[in-house]
């Protein structure tokens, strides 16, 4: 061997035909210091060839197929955001199609006499129109904390009718500030919708005649405004001839239709 030289791996093959791997070793001779020859050292590597062909081989084979999973992810991940598009297209159809409906059922400058033993289709209505960009003012028998977490309204003005004095409560014989609170949410030229929740329990604190005057006034007010009323109700509570003169000043809807809507 020449100088300087290194361990090398040969490949060789037997007289019959085997082939084998062997790995040279130069070991250098010297006399006096002065290197004379190399003594060349064979080892049988066949085996270890054979163990890193194998590991080689299994990390290729690893790599694809973290290749393939990554592959699979990458287009799963995409055909998931396909969904979430189409998904959040289709409710934006749904949600433009129950708004049309909404805005033909309930028109600007109308009101409308929502009949139903209990409010709940009511508040579920308010609800839906607020999340669609209503603004909204609801004067309610029902306390602010129950309606905002029983049915979600976040964002609208909630007026309590109570004797309790505080702050968004007002009594329920003080008719004045009511119609005051509704004019002035009218007024702020916001396409709205303003419920009455609570007409029987005015009626027992004022008497028909007083609550007729205000669903009157409260029709005027929204007739010239981007409003309409709803004012959800309990038809047993009044007698025939007091039910036909509240239905003459709206409009009579059934709350198991709307139901259907929302």
């Amino acid at each position: 061997m020449r100088k300087g030289a290194r361990e090398v791996e040969e490949r060789f093959q037997r007289k019959n035909g085997e082939r084998f791997w062997v790995e040279i070793i130069p070991t250098p001779v010297k006399s006096n210091g002065e290197l004379k020859y190399y003594l060349a050292n064979w080892v049988d590597i066949t085996e270890r060839k054979r163990a890193e062909k194998a590991l080689q081989k299994a990390h290729d084979e690893l790599e694809r197929r973290v290749k393939e999973r990554t592959a699979e992810l990458v287009k799963a991940n995409e055909q998931l955001k396909q969904e979430i598009r189409e998904r959040k297209h289709a409710e934006v159809r749904v949600k433009d199609l129950e708004l049309l409906v909404l805005h033909r059922l309930f028109k600007q400058g109308k009101g409308y006499l929502l009949v139903e033993e209990k409010p709940d289709t009511g508040f579920k209505l308010f609800s839906k129109l607020i999340k669609y960009g209503f603004k909204g003012l609801l004067i309610s028998r029902v306390h602010s904390s129950h309606i905002r977490s029983e049915y979600d309204v976040t964002d609208a003005q909630i007026i309590w009718l109570t004797h309790i004095k505080g702050e968004n409560n007002i009594v329920p014989t003080n008719i004045t500030q009511l119609s005051i609170a509704v004019k002035d949410f009218s007024e702020m030229g916001v396409e709205g919708v303003i419920m009455l929740e609570g007409s029987e329990y005015l009626i027992a604190q004022n008497g028909f005649e007083v609550v007729l005057r205000f669903v009157q006034a409260m029709v005027d007010i929204v007739t010239i405004s981007k409003c309409s009323l709803i004012m959800p109700f309990d038809a047993r509570t009044l007698s025939e001839v007091e039910l036909h003169r509240l239905e003459r000043e709206v409009n009579v809807m059934n709350a198991k239709e709307v139901k259907e809507l929302i």
